[in-house]
């Protein structure tokens, strides 16, 4: 713990002295803006091929990107770049204890059409920086201590995961209440009847069909029809103007169907003709295909038939034995 304050204080120094322009910066011939911090180290400088092992952070201006600090140490092969505008370049200067300030320019990495994050825009600086932990010159040493520290790190990363997994469901839920009051006061203005299901589809039932209630694990054969609330019709297997007018087949709660389409199929029976209104945290949220024409978190609408219900998927057809010519 002493050291890995010791780390993250040198850290907040070097971007502190760089942020105030305290920092003496040197240049690369490639024009890169870096310092740095040599250690008393005796070790050889860091050669092509060798795998190192460092801390490091990364800003954009002030904002932090990413910081390895209290994480995973980052674990990175030196390889022979040139002059490319890279911290690469600043790693073959440094040893084994050295810590390090790279400044890259957005405006520099734009002209190079080089990666930068995604939400830097001309004039805005990105801040790296480096201490050296480890160098190995064997590979398979590396993967050694690689494996050990992802296995120490594992307990961080699984609780990470943990906790954005519940502020996601805990931000569906919010606006899953929302969409459903859009989607209840739609139905009342038209007077419309509906069955909720638990996830929170709205049904509305045309035609009940007959038989049992289609159920989990059922291989079911639907025609569907697409649209929005405005009316945008976006997908159909019915309407040959989207050229496939095949019935879509599959099992109930497998994987691949959104969930609310999928749910939906539960309130329903073989010959049974409805109208789903799905909320779209329960469709495609945020992320719909750009090309179908849907807005990210709109309310979409199926009309749906089940033509078929079967007890699972049938299975392939062989292909009919030919006779011996004699």
């Amino acid at each position: 713990m002493k050291k890995l304050n010791q780390l993250m204080l040198l850290a907040v120094v070097m971007i502190f002295a760089a942020a105030c322009n305290k920092v003496d910066y040197k240049k690369t011939s490639s024009g890169l803006a870096y310092q740095l911090f040599p250690s008393n180290g005796k070790d050889s400088l860091i050669k092509n091929g060798e795998v190192i092992k460092m801390e490091a952070t990364t800003k954009l201006n002030d904002s932090l990107l990413y910081s390895s600090y209290g994480k995973m140490p980052v674990y990175l092969k030196l390889q022979d770049v040139g002059a490319n505008y890279n911290i690469l370049e600043i790693l073959r200067l440094m040893k084994v204890g050295d810590s390090a300030v790279v400044v890259q320019l957005a405006d520099s990495l734009m002209k190079r059409q080089d990666q930068m994050p995604p939400m830097a825009k001309k004039g805005d600086r990105i801040i790296t920086t480096m201490k050296i932990l480890k160098v190995y010159n064997n590979d398979s040493i590396a993967m050694i201590d690689y494996t050990a520290d992802m296995e120490k790190d594992k307990p961080r990363q699984e609780k990470e995961q943990a906790e954005m997994m519940a502020k996601m469901e805990k931000e569906k839920k919010a606006k899953l209440v929302e969409e459903s009051k859009e989607i209840e006061k739609y139905l009342a203005e038209k007077n419309i009847k509906t069955e909720k299901t638990p996830s929170g589809v709205y049904v509305q039932i045309l035609n009940p069909g007959t038989g049992n209630q289609i159920d989990s694990g059922k291989y079911i054969s639907v025609n569907y029809t697409g649209k929005t609330f405005a009316g945008f019709k976006f997908d159909s297997n019915v309407d040959t103007a989207f050229h496939h007018t095949q019935p879509l087949e599959f099992t109930v709660d497998a994987p691949g169907m959104t969930e609310g389409f999928n749910d939906g199929m539960k309130l329903l029976r073989k010959g049974a003709d409805a109208i789903f209104y799905i909320p779209s945290v329960l469709a495609y949220g945020a992320n719909p295909n750009p090309a179908s024409g849907i807005k990210p978190y709109e309310n979409l609408i199926f009309d749906v038939k089940i033509l078929d219900v079967q007890d699972k998927q049938p299975a392939p057809q062989q292909p009919a034995m030919r006779k011996p010519v004699n």
